[in-house]
């Protein structure tokens, strides 16, 4: 499991956003982080995640804040993606986690132990 992760002045930097724009810009980190595309959003994207009535709206507010960049794909989320681990990053601790487990389970059969 990923976890995107807010700083504890998260909410002081967005204070100047709607409340659709904040909705907006949090299910967003959410679904870039689960979808691991370090802050890549297509309109497809935003179709599935987005909760506000006006989601173009939000949007918009976003990238006039600075917070999101168009892209000629879609949107780059910029605010808040210093914070989250790289896609890299991601894959490496999924791999290392495995390489415990793997490591763990071959111990406990060689010591006689079933998995």
């Amino acid at each position: 499991m990923t976890w995107a992760k807010l700083s504890d002045d998260f909410g002081d930097a967005c204070a100047d956003l709607s409340d659709a724009a904040f909705r907006t810009h949090v299910e967003g980190l959410l679904w870039a982080m689960r979808r691991e595309t370090g802050g890549d959003l297509s309109p497809r994207d935003i179709r599935r995640f987005v909760e506000t009535a006006d989601p173009a709206s939000a949007i918009a507010e976003l990238v006039a804040a600075g917070f999101w960049q168009e892209t000629q794909t879609g949107w780059r989320i910029t605010h808040a993606m210093g914070d989250q681990p790289t896609p890299d990053e991601i894959r490496a601790r999924k791999a290392q986690a495995a390489a415990r487990s793997k490591a763990y389970r071959a111990r406990r059969i060689s010591n006689g132990r079933n998995a």
